[in-house]
């Protein structure tokens, strides 16, 4: 299975077929938790994909239609979220104990370690032991089921050309309000933007494979360094609200001192490159694709 248009694929067909793989493998991996972490991120991701090719075709789909799909991955996603985030906190905290070796070895930050395995062991046995799995499956059942009346028309690049260029205005956006204010949630606003183009240049990859390709790897290098930066945030959240129990307010701060350094260090690395990908005005960006996209329906 591949997450690419085929070339010469009819548009509404591809919309199908990709939304449709991504609801098989989403299921596949329910039904397989041998490894319970990897199944709920196998989920996540696929509901992710999933919803940036229903927005590629939003105006097709119709508001209400699109809305309720949309929402149909996302609270799927979210029933499982609890161990993905706890994951998060845990991966975070080792890549930075990594870094920062003689700082990040301390009783005190085992201690925290431990803690946040312990509530994703119980979190974990919830899952496999309740009814979130059966429900999930059973969620996306009834999303195929959505996905299976998908229909419209417009078969050309203007199908898609007003939601690639709302996408991109939104993330274009998102990037000078992070900037400005700083603020963690401006960030993490203009990571779902990019996220998404990310998925979208992915599946429009057979308009010109090699450029595209190394487009798809760009948005995805910028969409890694602002997850990154949500998940020191969420971590630094957790500090400040108390909720992880450090030894004592020496251990506390000094984490969140490193969590800052590294959230200015990843911003720094994002700017210019955001402002590469989003350097277009949003009519010029999308009529560069709607030119390759002419050209590959033409070429044999």
């Amino acid at each position: 299975m591949s997450y690419r248009f085929h070339p010469h694929e009819p548009l509404a067909t591809a919309i199908r077929r990709v939304t449709t793989e991504q609801l098989g493998k989403a299921q596949v991996a329910l039904q397989h938790l041998d490894d319970p972490h990897e199944s709920v991120h196998t989920l996540r991701k696929c509901m992710k994909k999933a919803r940036a090719a229903a927005r590629l075709v939003r105006s097709e789909l119709g508001e209400a239609s699109y809305h309720q799909a949309n929402a149909s991955f996302r609270d799927t996603a979210a029933l499982l979220s609890e161990t993905r985030d706890i994951t998060a906190l845990i991966d975070t905290l080792n890549r930075l104990r990594s870094h920062y070796r003689t700082s990040l070895h301390s009783a005190a930050f085992t201690r925290v370690r431990r803690s946040l395995y312990y509530q994703r062991n119980k979190a974990t046995e919830h899952l496999t032991a309740g009814k979130l799995v059966p429900e999930a499956l059973a969620r996306l059942q009834a999303a195929q089921t959505l996905v299976n009346g998908w229909q419209w028309q417009d078969e050309s690049f203007g199908a898609m050309a007003e939601n690639i260029a709302r996408t991109y205005q939104r993330g274009r956006k998102a990037l000078a309000q992070a900037y400005d204010s700083g603020e963690a949630a401006d960030f993490h606003e203009w990571r779902k933007r990019t996220k998404y183009l990310g998925y979208q240049f992915r599946l429009l990859r057979v308009v010109w494979p090699t450029v595209m390709k190394a487009y798809q790897h760009q948005w995805e290098q910028l969409g890694a360094w602002l997850g990154d930066d949500h998940d020191l945030a969420v971590l630094q959240q957790s500090v400040q609200a108390e909720t992880l129990p450090f030894q004592d307010n020496a251990s506390a701060e000094l984490l969140l001192g490193i969590l800052e350094r590294e959230q200015a260090r990843l911003r720094q690395l994002a700017y210019p490159l955001g402002k590469r990908l989003y350097h277009d005005k949003a009519d010029r960006f999308v009529d560069r694709l709607a030119c390759w996209w002419k050209m590959a329906q033409h070429a044999p």
